[in-house]
């Protein structure tokens, strides 16, 4: 359906759309009722409801919060059964719910479980009064209730909601006017743009939920691959047409196929995807190219105890308080250095930047204070250098053990347990049961691991960051648990 100017949205056909579900999972869990009200012209033509029996028992959650027990599910009909009246209800409607996303998801489940073809276009009513009612941080429905005064409902019961919703859809014509509304609904429809070989409801089977995902082209080859805490938001995005660079015209236009897989957050993701980039190294990711040296850069005493700067290409992951700055290359190592020269008024012959003995050129014209002639003492030299150089330092590990970072999707039930000591990633799985304890210093002294910087990055500043959805475990404490 391709909404083509204000006044056709505003007579087109609408369902509005709720239902209640036995969880969060539209590939797991199942429908117990849905309601849908259709309009044309902005007249209510239809209206019809239905339990459901999802062929699975409910949780006392899902009991509490809707109402909906087990003994009022056991004459329902079971989806199949309504199927056609679903598909009939929104056949050439615009599919308008609340969090679209998650009523979409789980009819279009349904469906694909009956092996019957389903779709529509939809609008969400949250993204809707967004864009209607900017100055407002919340949009669920409660909330929407309050904030319009409209008529008060049965909450979280499927024809409730869907009540709710309409009401909010004509209060804002009202308010607002017509074209405005029919304006946003425009926006908020427009699907991407698809180069051939896509199908076509390519973006109504992507999760909402973390993950990983990967574009091929008509070869077969793998040409890019990305990472998101929202796979449908930022695989949507990159065929929204609004590319900010030539590069991104000429991968979408490139693009035949596309795989993902969703993760249990944002962590695994990220490390999945620097782990498949470093592997497959795509076409479109040489941005990220594999770090083959790293140099950095260490003190060094001389004879009469002043410190000077060594460069290593060699960093002990055991040690790294011992270590300032990474670098690509020891011209860039020198670059920085003559920074820091430059701004502490430091000795370009301690720092390996100026050749030869006794005093350096710097001393002559005033901008070094001369602990290459002794005329600074090794103290006051060590002091000034050591503070220069702390924002450098490399981040200690700040635990006495390896540590297990857990991710869980309460959602979908995925779970993600990572390895880690000293920022190195020893081991990674999907069940507590396949983690096995793992000595650091016996890998380094079998060379099956190493410091990676990329790795060290995305690790230090995940987790010292804060405010991450993550368990942080100490590893002999998660043995003692799981094992019991």
């Amino acid at each position: 359906m391709i909404l083509r100017h204000y006044g056709e949205i505003n007579s087109m056909r609408m369902a509005f759309v709720d239902l209640e579900t036995t969880g969060g999972v539209a590939t797991r869990d199942r429908i117990i009722e849905v309601a849908i009200v259709v309009t044309e012209d902005g007249q209510e033509v239809e209206r019809w409801s239905s339990l459901v029996d999802p062929e699975q028992p409910l949780s006392p959650f899902i009991v509490r919060y809707t109402g909906i027990s087990d003994q009022m599910l056991r004459d329902a009909p079971l989806f199949a059964t309504v199927a056609d009246k679903v598909a009939e209800l929104t056949d050439d409607a615009l599919f308008v719910a609340h969090n679209s996303r998650f009523d979409y998801g789980f009819l279009k489940n349904e469906f694909r479980r009956l092996k019957r073809p389903w779709q529509a276009t939809a609008l969400c009513t949250v993204k809707l009064s967004r864009a209607l009612y900017p100055q407002h941080n919340k949009h669920n429905l409660d909330i929407i209730i309050q904030r319009h005064q409209l008529p008060q409902v049965t909450r979280h019961r499927a024809m409730g909601d869907v009540d709710a919703m309409l009401a909010f859809y004509r209060h804002a014509q009202s308010e607002l006017g017509c074209d405005k509304v029919a304006q946003q609904v425009a926006i908020l429809t427009q699907r991407p743009s698809l180069p051939p070989g896509l199908a076509p409801d390519l973006f109504d089977q992507l999760p909402a939920a973390p993950g990983v995902y990967r574009f091929f082209d008509d070869d077969g080859a793998l040409i890019y691959v990305g990472k998101s805490v929202n796979l449908y938001q930022r695989v949507s995005s990159h065929f929204s047409g609004h590319h900010s660079t030539s590069k991104g015209h000429q991968m979408t236009d490139r693009v035949r196929h596309i795989e993902w897989t969703q993760t249990a957050g944002e962590l695994t993701a990220l490390l999945q995807e620097l782990h498949e980039i470093k592997q497959h190294r795509p076409f479109f990711n040489r941005q990220l190219k594999p770090v083959k040296k790293v140099v950095s850069l260490q003190l060094q005493s001389d004879e009469r105890g002043y410190h000077r700067i060594v460069f290593t290409e060699q960093i002990d992951p055991l040690c790294l308080a011992d270590y300032f700055g990474t670098f690509r290359s020891k011209n860039q190592a020198n670059k920085a250095l003559t920074g820091l020269a430059t701004s502490h008024r430091l000795c370009l012959r301690l720092l390996q930047l100026e050749a030869g003995d006794g005093a350096c050129f710097g001393y002559q014209l005033g901008e070094c204070q001369g602990p290459c002639c002794g005329q600074e003492s090794a103290e006051l030299w060590n002091l000034r250098l050591g503070l220069a150089l702390n924002s450098m330092k490399l981040t200690q590990w700040p635990w006495q053990q390896p540590m297990v970072l857990i991710e869980e999707d309460s959602f979908s039930d995925l779970r993600s347990f990572h390895l880690i000591d000293h920022w190195v990633l020893l081991q990674s799985c999907d069940s507590a049961e396949a983690l096995q304890p793992t000595d650091l210093q016996a890998c380094l002294d079998a060379g099956s691991t190493e410091f990676e910087l990329d790795r060290y990055k995305l690790l230090s500043s995940y987790l010292l960051g804060g405010g991450k959805r993550l368990t942080v475990q100490p590893l002999d404490e998660f043995v003692r648990s799981r094992d019991g």
